[in-house]
């Protein structure tokens, strides 16, 4: 498992675990809601690249559910919460990035 994968795989436990536990909530604008930065090891650096790498597991992941879905795997509301999750995700990556570009503009 790569460190991306890692990653994304404990970020997607917490965000789940969220939504069980609040509820899937958005934002004024209708997009997610998201945590700060992704949910990673106390010494580990996160860049952009790694940013980059676990963008790149979501959207891999989110094709896969979209089959799963066309193909009869998955019902319509198992296809809802993992979309749910997965744009979680993708708002807790993009709030990671504004975060690296606020730091690195300082």
């Amino acid at each position: 498992m790569t460190k991306a994968e890692r990653i994304y795989y404990a970020t997607r436990y917490e965000c789940k675990k969220h939504i069980e536990n609040w509820g899937y909530q958005t934002n004024p604008d209708g997009t997610s809601i998201g945590f700060g930065t992704v949910i990673s090891n106390d010494d580990e650096c996160i860049c952009t690249r790694t940013l980059n790498a676990i963008e790149k597991v979501l959207n891999k992941k989110r094709n896969w559910e979209t089959q799963f879905l066309t193909t009869g795997i998955h019902d319509a509301e198992r296809f809802e919460k993992e979309m749910q999750i997965m744009n979680m995700i993708e708002t807790t990556i993009r709030n990671n990035k504004e975060s690296l570009k606020t730091m690195y503009e300082a």
